[in-house]
């Protein structure tokens, strides 16, 4: 006999679910990587003033213009990713990939047009909650997007919560007011 589902949740992968997830990724999980691409940015910036300043304005210029170079990267880079793999999935489907989500007290299922996932909570790497949808990493890597609205009430996602917050303890961090 199967476990009664509790909760239920669709999420459609198009692009802005991914450039959400890429910009969450960059800007708040690893924010590590986003300082020390900062500090990087501001001695470049900082050497180009000060090679001007000693009337090096060429070798000024170039500090300058790498620095431009990584801030653009910086604001571009989730687009990029995005794009990447928006453009894999959207081969296999034009509306992007349609998931069902469905929640049982030990374990929860994934079902797309392309397989039937079950997963043990204890399995869940980390879990994050935005104001827009919950991640849930499998490892460092691989992430379920499920969309907040995409939940048949506010009750659900209520309980979705408390689920998730109950079955991971410490793993489940809320990033949203």
């Amino acid at each position: 006999m199967s476990e009664e589902i509790k909760i239920k949740n669709q999420t459609t992968y198009d692009y802005a679910a991914y450039l959400e997830l890429n910009k969450f990724n960059l800007y708040t999980r690893r924010r590590a990587s986003l300082t020390f691409l900062i500090v990087c940015i501001v001695i470049l910036m900082l050497s180009g003033i000060f090679l001007i300043a000693l009337d090096r304005v060429v070798n000024g210029i170039f500090y300058m213009c790498i620095a431009a170079f990584f801030i653009v990267f910086t604001i571009m880079l989730p687009h990029i990713q995005s794009k990447k793999v928006y453009r894999s999935d959207n081969l296999l489907n034009q509306d992007g990939l349609h998931n069902e989500f469905l929640f049982y007290e030990n374990e929860l299922e994934v079902i797309n047009q392309f397989s039937n996932t079950k997963l043990e909570y204890e399995k869940i790497y980390q879990a994050y909650e935005t104001n827009d949808y919950f991640y849930l990493f499998m490892n460092k890597i691989q992430t379920f997007i499920v969309e907040k609205s995409g939940f048949e009430s506010t009750g659900d996602m209520e309980k979705f919560r408390e689920l998730i917050k109950e079955k991971l303890g410490e793993k489940y961090i809320k990033k949203c007011k």
